[in-house]
């Protein structure tokens, strides 16, 4: 729910005296940050009237006679501050953000230049600003937003300048995939798409390059893109901006470490290089799978995972937190999270499955959840190994479930076929399955060590 704060602003007498409209505005707002829950989005109108101006915001003369207050100007700036929360609920939340180098991160062109004229840009009038984006950079990379460089660059003098730098407040460290060479950047950004295994609409780019901003809005249409504006001062304004298409409602574990994650997952695929059989592969990672039955401390992350997962969705619902507790709370739900972990480190809670009872001895499958991070170890076979056998302990004898299909999720088009539910129904977009517990042939993958939660 979207509900906007009482403003007096529009009808403010006095700068000297609270009004009667100031206080019953105040009061009632009040009201609503204490009555309000987790599904309860209160909008502040002040900021919009703060950056616009009163005077962009208000029509005073279609009030009087049509009782329409708002401006068109007002609206558009209206819907650009709620647009992040309607896109985190329906899975659309921007996840990477790619920087050009030269003129993007710190004043100055490499090549040109050198690191030492620019190491004294970054002490001038100008290197101020470049400071104020280091911050911005390095607040999404701790709320953890994918960070990427794509430059027409030569890689080992821009690694260098950052690593030797202590002027620059980032480091290369903090960019989990650098695309720094000669190549079309549009060509690169596949790349990243294509290696970090995520959708083009979730990504970000910011150049300071007229042409390759009208390049990349031209060929992949489904990234938003950001011109480094030629007032450089009106740069880390721009860029803050962009932070909300960023959202999340709450700050989690998996969000503070996603960055070293998928730096672990490059490690763990450049280590297969060393093994010519896949499972001696896969046996040498120490894969553990750690399950939390109806964990009210991880209520936000699974949110997440039901909001932002796309590929390895079966059902692609999205349920807020208020929602996932109502389940937890309600006997006719479980709800089985996985974290998984290996020699390379801890991935977090990156599964999840929801499970409805129909009656004593038949329950479905709401939805089973996987981050893409995790695919490929068969951590989506022994999950469902983990659900089954969940479901035998509590007696039930049947269970249904469903594939829809979206634009998305084709990689998991025949996940229950592969795994012993028989299909009962079908339609353009959706499978709809049945399953006799007793008939379902456990995978068993034996290099998979499982902790289960004894809830």
């Amino acid at each position: 729910v979207i509900f906007n704060k009482f403003s007096f602003n529009q009808f403010n007498s006095s700068f000297y005296f609270n009004s009667k409209m100031e206080k019953i505005c105040s009061n009632l707002n009040d009201y609503l940050i204490a009555k309000k829950n987790k599904n309860f989005f209160l909008i502040d109108l002040n900021k919009i009237f703060n950056i616009k101006g009163l005077d962009k915001c208000i029509n005073y003369r279609d009030f009087s006679s049509i009782k329409t207050l708002y401006t068109f100007d007002f609206y558009r700036d209206y819907v650009e501050h709620i647009t992040p929360l309607i896109l985190v609920n329906n899975g659309k939340a921007k996840k990477v953000i790619i920087f050009d180098c030269d003129n993007t991160l710190w004043p100055g062109i490499i090549g040109e230049d050198g690191a030492i004229d620019i190491k004294k840009n970054l002490k001038s009038s100008i290197g101020k600003f470049f400071y104020q984006i280091h911050n911005i950079i390095l607040d999404l990379y701790k709320k953890g937003v994918i960070l990427c460089i794509c430059s027409k660059n030569n890689e080992k003098e821009v690694c260098d300048f950052m690593d030797n730098n202590a002027d620059l407040l980032i480091n290369s460290n903090n960019f989990v995939l650098k695309k720094i060479n000669w190549n079309n950047k549009h060509d690169n950004i596949l790349e990243i798409s294509k290696e970090l295994n995520l959708s083009l609409d979730s990504f970000v780019f910011v150049d300071d390059s007229e042409f390759e901003i009208n390049l990349i809005n031209n060929k992949i249409p489904q990234i938003k893109t950001l011109l480094v504006p030629s007032q450089i001062y009106d740069y880390p304004r721009k860029l803050s901006n962009l932070i909300s298409y960023f959202h999340t409602t709450k700050l989690t574990d998996e969000d503070k470490s996603r960055n070293k994650s998928y730096q672990n997952q490059f490690q763990r695929e450049s280590s297969r290089k060393d093994f010519s059989n896949i499972v001696e592969y896969l046996k040498s990672l120490d894969i553990t799978i750690d399950t939390h039955i109806d964990k009210i401390s991880i209520v936000n992350r699974m949110s997440q995972i039901t909001q932002k997962t796309n590929q390895f969705n079966l059902t692609t619902k999205r349920y807020t937190e208020l929602e996932i507790e109502e389940f937890i709370q309600n006997p006719k739900f479980s709800l089985i999270a996985i974290s998984i972990s290996d020699n390379f480190g801890s991935s977090g809670v990156t599964g999840l499955c929801i499970i409805e009872y129909l009656d004593n001895n038949t329950a479905t499958l709401d939805m089973i959840a996987l981050s893409c991070r995790i695919l490929g170890r068969k951590i989506e076979d022994a999950f469902l190994d983990i659900i089954i056998d969940f479901l035998n302990k509590k007696n039930i004898k049947f269970v249904y479930s469903s594939f829809v299909k979206t634009l998305k999720n084709e990689q998991v088009l025949n996940y229950f076929d592969n795994n012993s539910f028989k299909l009962i129904k079908t339609s353009e977009n959706k499978k709809d399955y049945k399953l006799k517990l007793k008939d379902y042939h456990y995978n068993n993958i034996d290099y998979i060590k499982i902790n289960y939660d004894n809830k």
